[in-house]
């Protein structure tokens, strides 16, 4: 949990990385999984998340020509209804008028079989749509479990990647091959920094696969970063900065996602509006320079998901984060501000 806190040094130092780079950065949509996956029904919830191009927001700036990052919106629950799917197509019509374009369904709950069906629904809900369509599975099934999954799939050019699909990370290069999904990695990051190892944050950036010194299960981790790269299906790195171990990490992955023609997707673990805000000045800065190739995935640029203040009943940031929110997307300027007066007003309750 956060202390209440926020060091005003961090601030400053998150503030001047986001400035050196200001370069556009959208977010994605979660669509999750029912609680109690049936084969004859499907509840979701859509939690919608703005996505904005870089294209659109260079012709629209929003308030003052501030900087501003593209972002979510409140979970609604949404029928994923076996028929037409009407009430789910009119909500991403909605969303499509304001700028959305980009897509995360959570899978890995039910049967491959049943997953299959529920991302062939969810795709046929939104066919006509150019938008990215992505699949995280959180490492529940095996490597046959996969493929039969695929082998399931109407639509499997749609999608951008798939999210920690097996239960043993080092074979989605193999999935890759015999199927040309390409993939992202989130658990395995967390297995190979987040113990907050100098010497793993070390091996990272010689492209090694670990050393005597780490534990076995972030040397398996780190082998896997040393090798994975574009070329074998890797597409993207998940960053939740909370558990990487910092800044110093987040910097080591994005100097390992240039060479491995990866992009970077930052994603919040439930924080308070003062780790978003930050989180939001970090995706910024973290974005690649104009001269700068991602080459990850099929869709550009970036989508990032900061869509988990919804779930806050209270917000340590005044205003909350949620406010900050200007339609489809959230204000730089607006994030720095609020750090800045979250600073003062707790140097001054110490006071």
């Amino acid at each position: 949990g956060e202390s209440g806190r926020v060091r005003e040094g961090e601030s400053g130092r998150v503030r001047q990385l986001a400035g050196a780079v200001r370069s556009h950065i959208s977010l994605n949509a979660l669509l999750l999984q029912p609680s109690t996956p049936t084969v004859t029904t499907a509840a979701t919830a859509v939690t919608a998340v703005a996505a904005a191009t870089a294209a659109t927001a260079a012709a629209a700036p929003r308030k003052g020509g501030s900087p501003h990052l593209p972002l979510v919106t409140p979970a609604i629950q949404l029928p994923l209804a076996s028929s037409s799917g009407g009430v789910l197509v009119t909500h991403v019509l909605s969303l499509w008028r304001r700028g959305y374009r980009s897509f995360k369904l959570k899978i890995g709950k039910g049967s491959p079989t049943f997953e299959a069906a529920r991302v062939n629904e969810a795709r046929r809900a939104l066919r006509g749509l150019p938008i990215c369509l992505r699949l995280d599975a959180n490492r529940q099934w095996s490597l046959v479990e996969a493929l039969l999954f695929f082998g399931e799939l109407e639509f499997p050019e749609s999608i951008e990647y798939v999210e920690e699909l097996l239960s043993t990370p080092e074979d989605l290069p193999e999935l890759f091959f015999k199927t040309g999904l390409r993939f992202a990695l989130d658990e395995t990051l967390a297995d190979a920094l987040g113990g907050g190892e100098t010497e793993a944050v070390r091996a990272l950036g010689a492209g090694e696969a670990g050393s005597p010194s780490l534990p076995p299960a972030t040397c398996a981790a780190l082998a896997l970063l040393a090798r994975a790269d574009a070329s074998c299906g890797l597409a993207a790195y998940v960053l939740k900065p909370a558990l990487l171990g910092g800044l110093g990490a987040c910097a080591a992955l994005r100097a390992r996602a240039q060479r491995a023609g990866a992009v970077l997707v930052l994603s919040a673990a439930f924080e308070s509006g003062v780790a978003l805000a930050h989180l939001a000045l970090l995706a910024e800065a973290l974005a690649p320079a104009a001269s700068e190739s991602s080459g990850g995935g099929s869709c550009e640029p970036s989508f990032h998901g900061l869509n988990t203040f919804d779930a806050l009943a209270a917000d340590l940031l005044s205003p909350p984060f949620a406010v900050l929110v200007d339609g489809a997307h959230v204000p730089l300027g607006a994030c720095e501000q609020a750090l800045r007066d979250y600073a003062e007003s707790a140097a001054a309750a110490d006071a």
